[in-house]
């Protein structure tokens, strides 16, 4: 088990492997995902705070879903970035009013 942190949305721990979306559901913690996990749609954006290197290593299709100014900012899709270390990443609120 590993620390992740949502920002000022909650705490908790993560089994090493799960994604951040995975991580977030059991932590009821709310991430957007449109498509349901299939990295297709960019909803389950997370902006990494902490340690980018706990995180698997992003594919070519996560990297076109996110596009490189999104890459070059450290935000990885949740269904995607499997989880390897303590993680921290921050929800951004795109598509609430």
């Amino acid at each position: 088990m590993v620390a992740v942190q949502f920002g000022d949305r909650g705490e908790g721990t993560a089994l090493v492997g799960q994604t951040v979306l995975e991580a977030a559901k059991n932590l009821r913690i709310d991430i957007d995902s449109f498509c349901g996990g299939r990295c297709s749609c960019g909803t389950c954006r997370v902006r990494v705070t902490g340690e980018r290197v706990h995180l698997a290593p992003m594919d070519l299709n996560e990297e076109v879903v996110l596009g490189s100014d999104a890459v070059a900012r450290g935000d990885r899709l949740a269904c995607q970035a499997r989880i390897h270390g303590p993680i921290e990443v921050e929800i951004p609120a795109f598509f609430n009013a």
